[in-house]
């Protein structure tokens, strides 16, 4: 299971008003690849959509066809399977996020179709459910969860848009909760999202294709466009106003981000979405893929640019937190080698479900027909 890849590289930090030398090492060791032995079925991921693990590198895995959760420690070994499909204590008809609340040591479990989210500990062992709670019982379809420092949890979904009206103001799409899911709050305008002028662009908004946000140290957010135009957004809480934006981080995208192209001839990859005036289809060229916070105050942003064959190559960026300054990006070469079988052309970028946690990088690997569970050691270091 383990295939060893070392790669280092040097980024130049660029300034504003001068530009001095700093190198900085970015280090990818993979330690664990999960999936070769795809006969068995405790190690076949196909199709996998959800990743995360614990403080002692259990891995978690959740499928939405199969909706079960399956558990592994940090040497890959499998543990448990819990959950499964069905409306009862414990089980989903559609799981849409997985999410650890170290706080309170348990796994959170989102099923956007039956609108709950289910708790069980660490151990895989059901604790309780609970009904989201939202004004004038709206239907939400939640996508994206996390915990937050202030013992609440935060769910990506947009509230529903009725074609041909007017927008709405009030078009916030990250939601906060209590322990109990009922709402608190909602910020973050969908605006930040895409175009909601471009019919199709909007579609793509509330929905898996809406973007990603992660939690940083000292009650800080940053959310990212799944249509990665280089921009990223640092938000950040005060007692006494909430969650407020405060800097955008950016990056040059030397490409294209998507084009519009005829539905009627449009090839399996791309992306067809309705919208009132009938199909619209896209070719994705920019893709935010995941990000995470390092320590000593940067972030790294990983993508995925395609060209005009729709092949593409992985990158990750680094900003600096503090200043907002954009340090270089390198493409990592270990994600961009050949591999056997590979996967046909997707819409979607062959790598997602980034997850950081201890100095480890946890993703899902669908370069190949099969999927894979892979993690890798990264070193960030100031020379």
């Amino acid at each position: 299971m383990k295939n060893k890849l070392i790669t280092t590289i040097l980024l130049m930090v660029c300034i504003t008003s001068y530009v001095r030398a700093q190198e900085i090492s970015y280090t990818y060791d993979e330690v664990l690849r999960m999936g070769d032995d795809a006969t068995t079925e405790e190690y076949f991921f196909s199709p996998l959509d959800f990743l995360v693990s614990d403080q002692d590198g259990n891995i978690f895995v959740g499928s939405q066809r199969l909706n079960l959760i399956r558990k592994y420690n940090s040497d890959g070994q499998h543990i448990i399977d819990f959950g499964g499909r069905g409306r009862g204590p414990g089980e989903f008809i559609a799981i849409s996020s997985l999410f650890i609340d170290l706080s309170n040591d348990q796994l959170v479990v989102v099923d956007r179709i039956s609108m709950r989210a289910s708790f069980f500990t660490l151990h895989g062992e059901y604790k309780t459910s609970h009904e989201f709670s939202f004004e004038d019982n709206m239907i939400i379809s939640p996508w994206i969860g996390r915990a937050g420092e202030n013992d609440h949890y935060y769910l990506l979904y947009r509230l529903p848009q009725i074609p041909g009206q007017a927008l709405d103001y009030n078009d916030f799409i990250l939601h906060e909760f209590d322990l109990e899911m009922n709402h608190i709050s909602s910020f973050v305008h969908a605006s930040i999202f895409g175009d909601l002028n471009d019919a199709s662009v909007n579609s793509l908004i509330g929905g898996p294709t809406t973007g990603f946000f992660e939690f940083l140290s000292g009650e800080r957010l940053v959310v990212v466009p799944y249509l990665y135009t280089g921009e990223l957004y640092l938000y950040e809480y005060s007692a006494g106003s909430g969650w407020q934006f405060h800097r955008t981080l950016q990056e040059p995208i030397p490409q294209e981000v998507h084009r519009q192209i005829d539905a009627n001839t449009a090839p399996e990859y791309a992306r067809i979405t309705g919208t009132p005036e009938g199909p619209v289809a896209r070719l994705v060229f920019s893709e935010s893929v995941g990000m995470h916070f390092i320590e000593g105050g940067m972030l790294a942003h990983y993508s995925f640019q395609r060209n005009d064959d729709y092949l593409g190559e992985f990158s990750v960026s680094i900003f600096d937190l503090e200043t907002g300054e954009y340090l270089g990006t390198t493409i990592i070469s270990e994600l961009n080698e050949e591999v056997p079988e590979p996967q046909q052309l997707s819409p979607i970028a062959p790598v997602r479900g980034i997850h950081f946690n201890n100095g480890k990088l946890y993703f899902i690997d669908n370069r190949s027909e099969e999927s894979h569970v892979v993690v890798g050691e990264v070193i960030y270091e100031e020379e």
